[in-house]
């Protein structure tokens, strides 16, 4: 997923579990990713807006936080594959749109 976020022009900035490990620009200003990968339970990728008030009007994410995460649970046919697209989309809706 790292790989993924660094495409996308996330630039790293913290090391997990204690930091956010990026920030990418949006729409709506900077946002914090942070990956959690290792649960047997639930892939999650944690996300945070820093301008709530921006980012609250363009996406469903905390109004209150800005938090604007992903958690997929432990399902048989979602692979780890499969979970990085469903977040790889989740991000890329956030990006500017380039002509």
């Amino acid at each position: 997923m790292n790989k993924v976020i660094e495409d996308l022009g996330g630039i790293k900035t913290g090391k997990h579990p204690v930091d956010y490990q990026y920030t990418l620009d949006t729409v709506a200003g900077e946002l914090e990713i942070r990956v959690d990968e290792d649960s047997q339970h639930c892939f999650t990728m944690f996300c945070k807006f820093k301008d709530v008030e921006r980012a609250k009007n363009k996406f469903d994410c905390n109004p209150y936080s800005g938090k604007y995460n992903v958690h997929i649970g432990a399902v048989k046919e979602i692979t780890v594959d499969k979970a990085i697209e469903i977040c790889t989309i989740h991000l890329e809706r956030a990006l500017p749109q380039t002509a």
